[in-house]
């Protein structure tokens, strides 16, 4: 995605820490009364999952659900994935719908 742009990678990844700084600090309360449907990443490591789906899973009075997305965090929209998670995201706006 990025290519060999080594300046491009690294405000990348300095985007990503202050993010999720910011994302670790906000304080985050109550529940929503609507379910959530997550779709993770292939990158997705064990103990970053399980913390990430127990967060959205304590979000919700509704269901959780998760769903195995295709490439990593950062290629999910790219060519070769998308229409592979674009399928993911028609099947869950199709259920919903139901």
């Amino acid at each position: 995605m990025f290519g060999d742009n080594q300046a491009v990678i690294e405000k990348a990844i300095e985007r990503m820490r202050n993010y999720h700084k910011y994302t670790r600090s906000v304080i985050n309360s109550g529940q929503i009364n609507s379910n959530i449907h997550l779709i993770i990443s292939q990158q997705q490591d064990n103990e970053g999952e399980a913390d990430l789906c127990e967060g959205w899973r304590e979000a919700t009075t509704g269901e959780f659900k998760v769903y195995n997305g295709f490439g990593s965090h950062f290629d999910m929209l790219s060519t070769g994935y998308i229409d592979k998670n674009a399928a993911i995201i028609k099947e869950i706006l199709e259920e919903i719908n139901q």
